[in-house]
């Protein structure tokens, strides 16, 4: 329904540009019986080797674009970021000196400012660096200068996961399948499995997590406890352990 919806919208904006009076409704509420995949450790190292390889296998037409984009995958990783966060990144909001992203405009027109890991600010600053042009002030400009296509980041990033032998699964035409936004759940279910194994509380850690990430309220990140317990053994494993004995055991 939502594509539908989404088409219409568009439609309306581009009337409304014109000075039409044209009603814009809201989506519809997705299902919740949607589960992202979610990336563990291993299989986000395997990605990235996929990107740095692609670099090398990739024709002398697209070689800008996929040495871009293996630097864009690690700050999708390591950050969880949307994708036109990235996409768009602007050259002056980046933050070498300190490791910053400065986010513009995102989701819901709203500001953030976003730390990255040491490791990661190094690896942006090598490519920086590089002498890669920055041209129209973007961060990663494709080859002829505009930003580099959605479509093509979402393609690199398909054949990155078949690099390593995920599969998509066969779903209904328009059904949410793994995709890119998938690191973005994933970083979020990483980020409470840490709180978790350093002893902090998850649910007091809420509010931290949801203005890094940069969501319109808290519901959307307390969302990610449940994907953590679900995607996280060891972490039911403590569950069933505090639960021991707490109910009694029925015999037949």
């Amino acid at each position: 329904m939502n594509i539908y919806i989404s088409t219409y919208m568009q439609f309306a904006r581009y009337l409304q540009s014109l000075g039409y009076d044209a009603f814009i409704p809201e989506k519809a509420i997705g299902s919740k019986n949607y589960s992202p995949y979610i990336f563990h450790e291993g299989d986000l190292a395997a990605l990235i080797q996929a990107a740095d390889a692609m670099v090398f296998s990739a024709s002398e037409k697209h070689r800008h674009n996929a040495a871009c984009f293996s630097v864009m995958l690690r700050m999708y990783i390591g950050c969880g970021f949307r994708l036109n966060e990235i996409r768009l990144l602007k050259a002056k909001d980046v933050d070498l000196e300190y490791g910053i992203i400065h986010v513009r405009n995102a989701k819901g027109s709203r500001d953030r400012i976003v730390p990255m890991h040491e490791t990661l600010a190094e690896c942006v600053k090598i490519y920086s660096e590089s002498g890669i042009p920055q041209k129209e002030n973007l961060f990663f400009p494709s080859g002829t200068g505009t930003p580099i296509s959605c479509s093509w980041i979402r393609d690199a990033f398909v054949k990155c996961i078949r690099y390593i032998g995920i599969e998509k699964p066969n779903l209904p035409k328009h059904s949410r399948n793994i995709c890119l936004h998938c690191l973005r759940h994933s970083f979020a279910v990483a980020a409470f499995r840490r709180l978790d194994n350093n002893g902090l509380d998850m649910y007091d850690e809420i509010p931290v997590l949801s203005t890094y990430m940069g969501h319109e309220n808290l519901y959307g990140t307390e969302h990610y406890l449940h994907m953590t317990t679900e995607n996280s053994r060891d972490i039911l494993g403590k569950v069933e352990e505090f639960n021991k004995g707490l109910f009694p055991e029925v015999l037949e």
